[in-house]
């Protein structure tokens, strides 16, 4: 979860959500051919009662977005996959409660296939280093340090070391807030 301009939300888009599965294991797809990467956000959103008011509340003050990654196989015809890095139980009171006061929480990085792009809130950011595939980005997430802090170790900070290991690009989000076309954020 990113702290950023207007918006709010605590889950990955909803034309994601459906084939999560927990991205320590193996790659779902093996690529090696070139992939493209972008860089996807979304508000947080919380289910409705306690967690919702909580996240309401802060982003009266704070403007709370979801950053994710999504790699785009070319060619283009095959399924994209969105990788995203969020608490381990979002819908639980106590998470929004301890993650907002600056706590640590359990986290995980979950794997989901696309059939297509999000229309909105999607750039592209880069293409992927020829010789990386879907099995190097599965163990660049076995080593990601699943304790997630709001502020300190979240969805962007999550999002702009995967695409720095995927391009070598560093500070994406920073750059995508800065760019003119990225006015959302």
């Amino acid at each position: 979860m990113g702290i950023s301009g207007p918006g709010s939300s605590c889950y990955a888009c909803s034309l994601i959500r459906p084939k999560a599965t927990a991205s320590r294991e193996a790659g779902v797809i093996d690529v090696n051919s070139r992939m493209l990467v972008h860089v996807g956000t979304m508000p947080m959103r919380a289910t409705p009662g306690p967690a919702q008011w909580v996240l309401s509340s802060a982003d009266r003050f704070l403007s709370v977005q979801h950053y994710f990654t999504i790699l785009q196989p070319l060619p283009t015809l095959s399924p994209c996959t969105a990788y995203d890095f969020q608490p381990a139980n979002p819908e639980d009171p106590y998470t929004v409660v301890v993650a907002l006061s600056g706590g640590g929480i359990h986290g995980v990085i979950l794997e989901r296939t696309l059939s297509r792009l999000p229309s909105k809130r999607c750039w592209k950011v880069g293409a992927a280093k020829d010789h990386l595939s879907m099995k190097e980005v599965a163990e660049f997430n076995r080593k990601w340090d699943t304790t997630l802090q709001l502020g300190k170790h979240d969805c962007r900070h999550y999002t702009d070391g995967l695409v720095e290991f995927l391009t070598g690009e560093k500070g994406i989000i920073q750059r995508l807030k800065s760019s003119a076309s990225a006015s959302i954020f």
